[in-house]
């Protein structure tokens, strides 16, 4: 199924972080369930036609040593079989967090003169970043990678449910609670900066 026309001109897919293995540090990191769910469904997203752009978004959270969540969450998709064409693609890698992604993707929004803009994330981080753009004065459609892809494959169904039970998404809530209490309170995003720094160490 393919859509005559896409209906965004751009549509942001946000990294939501790294597995780290902990108990066996000579395992290299690898991207979250909840990443790689933002990136099939932005892949799925393209092949239906509901982006003409697909924005790889997240800087090099893990080291300077590693890629940035944006390369990663690419690479997994293309390790999954799916091919975007080149001209389909951006990267955002100078972000570090929420607040900071948003920040650097209306550049390029503003860059590309975008008017029809679309986020995605896993359902517990999305109100977050739509609020986060909104309130920088960017209307975007919020879309939640699981609903996308649970929809459009039974493979990516399973793997969305299996994340669905997984302690990774028990985290997510609770810190997307914090974090969206402190936005409320907190524009200039000073904890959830530090958090983000936190969590990410």
């Amino acid at each position: 199924m393919t859509a005559e026309r896409p209906r965004h001109d751009l549509f942001i897919v946000h990294g939501k972080n790294w597995n780290r293995h902990r108990f066996s540090p000579s395992k290299p990191i690898e991207l979250s369930e909840a990443s790689k769910i933002n990136a099939l469904a932005g892949a799925r997203a393209y092949e239906i036609g509901l982006a003409e752009t697909i924005l790889f978004s997240t800087g090099k959270t893990a080291s300077e040593h590693d890629p940035s969540e944006a390369r990663a969450m690419f690479t997994f998709i293309n390790d999954e079989g799916y091919r975007l064409p080149p001209s389909a693609v951006l990267f955002q890698e100078k972000s570090f967090d929420t607040k900071t992604e948003a920040e650097e993707n209306i550049k390029i929004i503003a860059k590309l003169r975008a008017a029809n803009v679309a986020v995605m994330s896993v359902t517990d981080h999305l109100p977050r970043v739509v609020d986060i753009y909104t309130s920088q004065g960017i209307p975007v459609d919020g879309y939640a990678s699981e609903n996308l892809a649970s929809a459009l494959s039974l493979y990516d169904a399973a793997r969305v449910a299996a994340y669905e039970r997984s302690w990774q998404r028990k985290l997510i809530v609770a810190q997307e609670w914090v974090l969206r209490t402190e936005h409320k309170v907190d524009q200039n995003g000073t904890v959830s900066n530090w958090l983000a720094r936190k969590l990410r160490t």
